[in-house]
């Protein structure tokens, strides 16, 4: 027994090194290097993703009503109908604000006190970013909605769209309730996170049918302009 003790001694130290070590790195992670706890700096941020947002929309506004005063170049570059310049800028915010959850998550992972888990969800935030950046990009959901489609000989309304709005739903919804949860002592986030929601929404809304044609005449521009700045807004509320 009294030979045993100074080993168990030993291991009782190395344990507490490793725990100190641990938490060191932990403490001393460079998250500052990444994001900046100033909020100027959050703010110039955001306010820069919004200029970006408002140019493209500017743009994409210039090609559909005066593409005079873009060339042929531009006005096909902008033009709503090829979607060039409008997917490549949401697709971009869409994994960004991928990466930032896949960020969350790995420092959230690495925390000695956040005990419950739950930040395990922030992985399930990224891949959808992800999957939603791919989707509107190469057109998947669709590629998915016509093949299931075609395999499952049944037949109600708004068939195609259903078959990918469903599952994009059911996944936006999950990840609400829980964003919700972890951006309740923030004001501008849930806010922010609101209005996005409300945004999708009405791009969901959307992919069932047309407008009223009351309701259309009252429209100051195009179907095709107005979706353009919904989802540019949305993933800009997003990121």
């Amino acid at each position: 027994a009294d030979a045993a003790t100074p080993v168990r001694r030993r291991r009782a130290r190395r344990g507490k090194g490793a725990d100190s070590s641990r938490r060191r790195r932990a403490s001393h992670f460079p998250l500052r290097k990444l994001i900046s706890a100033r909020f100027w700096k959050i703010w110039g941020v955001g306010i820069c993703v919004v200029a970006a947002g408002a140019a493209l929309l500017a743009g994409t506004w210039a090609a559909t009503e005066r593409p005079e005063l873009l060339g042929p170049g531009f006005a096909r570059y902008f033009e709503p109908s090829s979607t060039r310049a409008v997917t490549g800028f949401n697709t971009f915010m869409l994994i960004s604000s991928a990466q930032l959850a896949f960020l969350i998550w790995w420092v959230r992972s690495r925390s000695l006190q956040d005990f419950s888990g739950k930040y395990r969800i922030w992985a399930w935030v990224g891949l959808g970013g992800f999957t939603a950046a791919m989707s509107l990009s190469t057109g998947a959901h669709l590629a998915w909605s016509e093949t299931v489609s075609w395999l499952w000989d049944i037949d109600f309304p708004h068939k195609q769209t259903w078959f990918w709005m469903a599952p994009a739903l059911l996944w936006g919804l999950i990840t609400l309730q829980f964003l919700r949860r972890e951006m309740r002592e923030c004001r501008w986030s849930l806010s922010l996170l609101w209005l996005s929601t409300l945004t999708f929404g009405a791009i969901a809304i959307w992919q069932f049918g047309e407008l009223p044609q009351s309701v259309t005449a009252m429209l100051p521009a195009s179907r095709a302009f107005l979706e353009t700045c919904l989802m540019t807004s949305a993933c800009c509320l997003v990121f």
